[in-house]
C-alpha cells in the first residue's frame, strides 16, 4: 500500500523544460502507444518517464490473471490548455484551466466495465472501489510510480477511480487503501 511520488517541482521542470501547465510542445513529451490506440490528438501524449512507467503496467496488467480481470481503455492522457477549457465548460467539477495535472503529461484516466456515471450515485459509488481491476492497479501501479490520489478516493468530494497520476519513485505519500 506504500505509494511514492517525486518532487513535484522538478516534474514540472526538468523533465520537460519550463513550460506551463497544458502547454508542453507535444515534441517534448513521447506519444505513448497504449493511448494512441484509443486516442488521437495531444491526448495520447505523456512525458517520456509516464509513458515508460505506463507501458510497463500496461504489460504487467495484461500479463496478470486474476478473477474479474476486463479489458481496458483510456479516455485521457496529456492535456492541453485549451482542451482543459473546453472539458471545464461542459463539467464544473472539471479541472480549471492550467490546474489539471492532465496538462504535465502525468496522468491518464483508465477505464473497464464500470461506468464513471457512478460517481453520482453515493450508494453504488464503492462499488467502483471493491472492483478487482481497480483494486489490481491499486495494488500493483505503484511500484511503477503510478497511483490513485488519496483525495480522488476519500468519499469527501469527487471520487475517479479511473485518474492515475505518474508520479515516479521516491518520498511516501499515502500508505492508506481505499475503503473496501
Amino acid at each position: 500500500w506504500f505509494l511514492y511520488t517525486i518532487n513535484e517541482d522538478k516534474l514540472k521542470t526538468s523533465k520537460v523544460g519550463n513550460f506551463p501547465n497544458g502547454r508542453i510542445p507535444l515534441n517534448k513529451m513521447v506519444k505513448n502507444e497504449y493511448l494512441a490506440k484509443d486516442m488521437s490528438g495531444d491526448s495520447a501524449y505523456l512525458i517520456k518517464s509516464a509513458s515508460e512507467a505506463l507501458n510497463k503496467l500496461i504489460k504487467l496488467y495484461e500479463e496478470a490473471k486474476f478473477d474479474g480481470k476486463q479489458e481496458i481503455f483510456f479516455t485521457d492522457g496529456y492535456r492541453s490548455r485549451s482542451r482543459q477549457t473546453v472539458l471545464r465548460k461542459k463539467d464544473r467539477k472539471a479541472a480549471r484551466s492550467g490546474k489539471s495535472n492532465h496538462g504535465w503529461g502525468i496522468s491518464v484516466d483508465i477505464h473497464w466495465g464500470v461506468p464513471p456515471s457512478l460517481n453520482q450515485d453515493r450508494f453504488i459509488l464503492p462499488s467502483a472501489f471493491k472492483h478487482p481491476v481497480y483494486k489490481w492497479f491499486f495494488e500493483n501501479a505503484p511500484k511503477l510510480g503510478w497511483y490513485n490520489p488519496p483525495k480522488l478516493r476519500d468519499y469527501k468530494d469527487l471520487e475517479e477511480w479511473w485518474h492515475w497520476e505518474y508520479r515516479g519513485t521516491g518520498k511516501l505519500i499515502s500508505p492508506v487503501p481505499p475503503e473496501y
